[in-house]
């Protein structure tokens, strides 16, 4: 009897475990990255198993989706699985969460590092040319990012005291992520790196990954003017060359060597002036190259254009100078035009004018000297008149602070005084000398001003004179006198010393008065002498 009821109690025992043994066991979600830190824009794997097959799960980063994939796998969780590939979007330095869900709300996360680097638009160029750094990673808002250009090409790992040149930052924005340009500083030829710091969160300075940064630097060629004439001179400036070349050389349109120059230590050429030689009209290059060695490392163009040249360039007035000119067409004609002349011109097989020739004539300074042809293209040179300003003359007569004139000019009122000077000589030859007379010494109203040449009558050997015309008489007083001296090239020289002078005697007030006294003292001299030559006959 005792056994039945633990056979009953046995037997109910067995029933209640049926269901449990019935019931699948509950695995639990998880996920794993094939990457747990790296940067922005790496594609990682994003594995994960748990989740209910047939099921749609939705991966996130920071809470926006990124991708979604169907769960595999049987009716049991712990045999479903799923992979799928994300690829890490613009995310500040730090922690990020990959999330995986299910519309069930069953759910796994795991952490990403995000950790700072750089990347660049060009990886090779020359000094000069514009560079555009990309920053990510780094922290949201951060500051104290100095981007690093290492000057010298030798290889750099961490902070060391190599030459280098920083380009501040100003802020990376809130995800972490900034561009900054800068312009390829001087530096040799060869790979250079480029290293980015910045202040963390221990406020120390931290390397980030370069491995996308760097800039080879190409030999290049600058030139002051990229065309012009035949004659014309240049400078050409390089830069970028590596400092194991030594002395460069360069050569226009395949010559010889025309002109050579030392690399400085960071790469820099020149500059070096370079004369343009006898050559048709067009493009021609202009090479740099290694005096050890023939192979041009860069180059330029310069472009030839007709032009015309000057022989002398410059001069005084009464000079013959000549106009030769190269690169035009050939057998064309042309007008060469100076001042008011102007010369017609065939030139010849090879496109070179053959010399014209003009004198020299007109205003000191720069003259515009004019070549036209091929219906109306002009190309034109300069010739420079010398612009150096006749001596001071040195004054001869009157004589300083002496009276002139003889007493019937002074009664005339008309004093006519001879003004001499010694010449001056001068490469243009004077063309004419400036007199002025005046009653005060500062000439704010000359009484005669006027203008003479060096021939005038009276003028001898190396003195000049003048007399003054009818019109320019002086009447009775003190007054002063000055010249100046102007060249054929209209250069006018400073005054001469300033002299004095007393013309005529006597006012003419005085000398009619003087005369009338004289001439009434001669009539009563003239009736006694007649009276008593009366009373004697008498």
């Amino acid at each position: 009897m005792k056994l039945l009821p633990r056979l009953i109690i046995a037997f109910a025992i067995c029933l209640l475990a049926i269901p449990a043994l019935t019931t699948p066991v509950q695995a639990s979600t998880t996920i794993k990255l094939s990457e747990d830190e790296g940067y922005m824009g790496d594609e990682i794997k994003v594995s994960g198993k748990g989740f209910t097959a047939g099921k749609t799960v939705y991966i996130y980063y920071d809470g926006e989706l990124q991708d979604e994939t169907s769960v595999e796998g049987g009716s049991c969780r712990c045999h479903t699985t799923f992979t799928t590939y994300i690829t890490i979007p613009e995310s500040s330095q730090g922690y990020h969460y990959v999330e995986a869900k299910t519309g069930s709300s069953r759910t796994a996360t795991a952490e990403f590092i995000v950790k700072p680097k750089i990347s660049q638009d060009e990886r090779s160029g020359h000094v000069g040319d514009m560079v555009k750094v990309e920053g990510s990673g780094f922290p949201s808002d951060g500051t104290g990012i100095k981007l690093r250009y290492y000057l010298d090409t030798n290889s750099h790992s961490g902070l060391d005291s190599s030459p280098y040149i920083d380009f501040p930052v100003t802020q990376a924005d809130t995800l972490g992520s900034w561009e900054q340009e800068f312009s390829v500083p001087a530096s040799m030829g060869g790979a250079h790196s480029i290293d980015v710091y910045y202040n963390d969160a221990e406020n120390t300075l931290a390397e980030v990954n370069n491995d996308e940064a760097g800039f080879k630097v190409r030999p290049s060629m600058v030139l002051s003017s990229d065309s012009g004439c035949v004659g014309d001179t240049i400078a050409v400036s390089g830069a970028g060359f590596a400092r194991d070349e030594g002395d460069v050389g360069l050569r226009y349109g395949g010559s010889e060597e025309l002109v050579d120059g030392n690399v400085d230590e960071y790469g820099n050429l020149g500059p070096l002036n370079l004369t343009i030689p006898p050559c048709i009209k067009g493009s021609h290059l202009i090479e740099a190259f290694p005096d050890s060695s023939s192979t041009v490392i860069a180059s330029a163009t310069f472009t030839v254009m007709p032009g015309i040249s000057l022989s002398p360039a410059m001069g005084y007035a009464g000079q013959t100078f000549s106009i030769t000119g190269t690169a035009f067409d050939p057998n064309i004609m042309l007008n060469i035009s100076y001042q008011d002349q102007t010369s017609s011109v065939t030139t010849d097989d090879s496109g070179n004018l053959p010399a014209v020739t003009f004198t020299a004539n007109g205003k000191h300074g720069n003259q515009q000297i004019s070549a036209t042809y091929d219906n109306n293209s002009t190309c034109s040179a300069i010739f420079c008149m010398e612009e150096t300003a006749p001596d001071e003359p040195s004054l001869i007569s009157p004589i300083n602070a002496k009276r002139i004139g003889g007493l019937l000019d002074s009664f005339a009122g008309k004093i006519r005084p001879k003004f001499e000077w010694l010449t001056v000589t001068d490469a243009s030859g004077i063309a004419s000398y400036n007199l002025q007379i005046a009653n005060s010494m500062d000439f704010s109203a000359p009484v005669i001003s006027t203008s003479t040449t060096s021939g005038n009558p009276g003028s001898i050997d190396d003195t000049a004179a003048y007399i003054l015309p009818q019109e320019h008489v002086l009447s009775y007083g003190g007054y002063y006198w000055r010249v100046k001296a102007i060249d054929a090239a209209g250069n006018e020289g400073d005054w001469s010393e300033t002299q004095s002078f007393h013309a005529g005697w006597l006012p003419r007030w005085a000398m009619i008065a003087i005369s009338a006294a004289l001439l009434l003292l001669i009539i009563v001299i003239s009736l006694a002498i007649r009276r008593r030559r009366g009373y004697y006959y008498d």
